[in-house]
């Protein structure tokens, strides 16, 4: 109960200082960092959410996975090409790759975002289901061979310049794209992370996540559907 509360409160200033900073930004008041510690405070938030994670299957469930940046590439380009321009697209994927009504839409950055996430766990169930039998070693080999096909795509998938999708501006791939994820929204999107997965971890599931990788058999045995 102590460390219930602990954590609590601990949560509660760490969010009323973030706003009176937020406050004093927006006011003028204090000047926030450049645009490149900026940057670098945004990538830290994002591979807060990625350790979280791997924390999650490693961790928690003690499954030896290597897959998440896979999963993660899969959500991150497919928000970018659906937020992207839809004259940009015609111009970029000079040999069309997608689909006529799909190069003419342009999604709202927050439908684009849950709609990458959804996609990526749709390819992570359908990854998942076949190797779940596997353990230790042989999973880490077929989920890190994953990712490692998904880069490959990525890399190869010609568009203007004849370069892969991953060149980003450099090879005029990933352009007309708002810059709508800035510091405030990555940091919320993070601190929302971290909320649900400590409260999945104290729920019935992640109880039943950490007996699994105690012991897989006697979670069995104790009704704990492992495939699920």
């Amino acid at each position: 109960m102590k460390s219930n509360k602990r954590d609590f409160w601990l949560t509660v200033i760490v969010l009323a200082v973030f706003a009176v900073l937020v406050v004093l930004v927006q006011t003028g008041v204090v000047t926030l960092v450049d645009s490149y510690q900026i940057h670098v405070l945004n990538l830290c938030a994002i591979y807060t959410i990625l350790g979280l994670s791997m924390n999650l299957v490693n961790g928690f469930t003690g499954l030896f996975s290597l897959g998440q940046a896979g999963f993660m590439a899969i959500g991150a380009y497919v928000t970018a090409l659906l937020i992207m321009e839809p004259d940009v697209k015609e111009r970029v994927f000079y040999v069309e790759p997608i689909e006529p009504w799909l190069g003419s839409l342009q999604c709202p950055f927050w439908l684009a975002l849950l709609a990458g996430g959804l996609l990526a766990a749709v390819v992570a169930f359908f990854i998942g289901f076949p190797v779940l039998r596997l353990r230790g070693d042989y999973l880490a080999i077929i989920t890190l061979g994953f990712g490692e096909i998904i880069r490959v795509i990525i890399q190869n998938l010609k568009v203007a310049g004849g370069m892969g999708l991953d060149k980003g501006a450099a090879g005029q791939a990933l352009i007309g794209i708002d810059r709508l994820a800035n510091l405030y929204v990555v940091f919320w999107i993070t601190v929302v992370t971290v909320v649900l997965l400590f409260m999945f971890a104290r729920s019935r599931y992640g109880r039943a996540v950490k007996a699994i990788r105690d012991d897989e058999i006697a979670a069995e045995a104790m009704g704990i559907n492992l495939a699920k």
